[in-house]
């Protein structure tokens, strides 16, 4: 329940604390819980939720990449570029252009 409410509101304030809270749990419990069931850490989840919500957006070539970062969560666009490199192996205007 709790990776589907962070991949319906990618953008939203996903703390631990609010995570674990949703899950009816303690912060610490709920992050040993969330990595058993799901594999990765929460704050690797939303990181990637983010990331590819990004790459469907990229998808629009109508909107500037810089808005699609800051639509996903993103508060810095190097840290999306960078973020977008190392999960994708490319950045996102390279992914764009392999669209075209």
């Amino acid at each position: 329940a709790v990776a589907r409410a962070i991949d319906e509101d990618v953008s939203g304030h996903h703390s631990v604390r609010a995570l674990a809270a949703l899950a009816s749990m303690s912060p610490f419990y709920f992050i040993r819980c969330f990595k058993r069931v799901v594999g990765t850490t929460p704050h690797a989840y939303v990181r990637i939720a983010r990331l590819r919500e990004a790459g469907r957006m990229l998808c629009d070539p109508n909107l500037p990449i810089a808005s699609v970062a800051f639509d996903v969560g993103f508060q810095d666009l190097s840290v999306f570029n960078h973020a977008f490199r190392e999960v994708f192996g490319m950045t996102p205007r390279q992914l764009r252009e392999s669209m075209a």
